[in-house]
C-alpha cells in the first residue's frame, strides 16, 4: 500500500491524573505529506571509480586502509562519530522529500543538503549551506536508478541499485566531501528504496566529473597520503595515476568519470 508520512512529535499526555512524558518521535504519523520528510545518510560508500595511491606500489585505498587512511573508512568515521567533540556528527548529508508518496509516478520536491546533526538527540539543523533542489519521482516496482552502461569496473562490492518501491531525483549538480576530497558531480541523481517508515535502503548517488574538473581539483595538504595531488591522479586512467587500466569513460562527448556511491538513511527531525 502506498504511504506518505508527516514529521510529528508526541507531547506530554495526562492519564488517570498522572503525567507521562513521551519523547519526541519523528515521522511516525501517516498524513498527506505536505511537510518535508528528512533522511540523514547513516553511511556512504564509494563503489566506482576506486581511489589509488602510488606509495611503494599501487594501492587501492577505497576500502583497504594504507597508513590508517581509506576513503570509505574515513567517510564512515565522519558520518558516524564526533571527532572534534562539539556534539555534532562530523559529516551529515540529508535527503529531504516533500511529499513522500510511494504511488506509481508520484512527483514531489527533493532537497539534498548538508546539516548539523546532534550525536545525542539525532536531531538536525541547518548549517548555512544551500540545499540542492530537484524533483523526485516514485515507482512501486522496477528499478528507479541504475548504472550507465559501460561506466563501471567489476569492483567488489558492486554498485547497489534501488528497486521499487523507490524514488529517483532529476539530475542536478552537487559537490561532495569524500573523506576530505572535494568532488563536484554534474548530472547527479539520487535514488533509494522505501525500506520502512523510518529508513531508506539501497541508496544510490551517481554523477559525472569531467577529466578537466578532476585535473583542476587539488586535494588539501592536510589529507594523509593524497594531500596536494590532483583528483585525476588518484583515479584509474587519470594523468599520473598508477593502475594499468582505466576507469575513465566518455559521457555526452566529455571525458571523465561516472561516480557511484551507495548509502542508507534514517529519518530525523530537521529545523531550518
Amino acid at each position: 500500500m502506498a504511504r506518505s508520512w508527516l514529521q510529528a512529535s508526541l507531547a506530554v499526555v495526562v492519564l488517570a491524573g498522572a503525567m507521562s512524558a513521551i519523547a519526541a518521535l519523528p515521522d511516525l504519523i501517516y498524513s498527506d505529506g505536505f511537510e518535508p520528510v528528512n533522511y540523514r545518510f547513516t553511511d556512504l560508500d564509494l563503489r566506482d571509480p576506486h581511489v589509488f595511491v602510488n606509495a611503494l606500489g599501487c594501492h587501492d585505498v577505497t576500502d583497504t586502509a594504507l597508513v590508517g587512511f581509506s576513503v570509505n573508512g574515513t567517510l564512515q568515521t565522519s558520518i558516524q562519530t564526533d571527532g572534534n567533540g562539539d556534539g555534532l556528527y562530523d559529516l551529515s548529508y540529508l535527503q529531504r522529500l516533500r511529499t513522500l508518496d510511494e504511488n506509481e509516478g508520484a512527483v514531489g520536491e527533493a532537497d539534498f543538503v548538508s546539516a548539523n546533526c546532534s550525536t545525542t538527540t539525532g536531531a538536525c539543523a541547518a548549517d548555512g549551506s544551500m540545499p540542492v533542489l530537484s524533483i523526485s519521482t516514485s515507482h512501486e516496482t522496477g528499478q528507479c536508478l541504475s548504472v550507465v552502461a559501460g561506466t563501471t569496473h567489476p569492483y567488489s562490492p558492486a554498485v547497489t541499485q534501488p528497486l521499487g518501491p523507490c524514488f529517483a531525483t532529476s539530475p542536478v549538480s552537487v559537490t561532495l566531501n569524500l573523506a576530505g576530497i572535494p568532488v563536484a558531480l554534474h548530472n547527479a541523481s539520487i535514488g533509494a528504496t522505501y525500506a520502512d517508515p523510518m529508513h531508506l535502503s539501497n541508496g544510490l548517488l551517481t554523477g559525472f566529473i569531467s577529466e578537466a574538473d578532476a585535473d583542476n581539483t587539488v586535494l588539501p595538504m592536510t589529507l594523509p597520503l593524497v594531500g596536494g595531488q590532483t583528483l585525476s591522479s588518484l583515479l584509474a586512467g587519470g594523468s599520473g595515476s598508477c593502475p594499468a587500466y582505466s576507469d575513465k569513460e566518455v559521457v555526452g562527448g566529455v571525458s571523465g568519470w561516472q561516480f557511484y556511491l551507495n548509502f542508507n538513511a534514517a529519518r530525523v527531525n530537521y529545523s531550518d
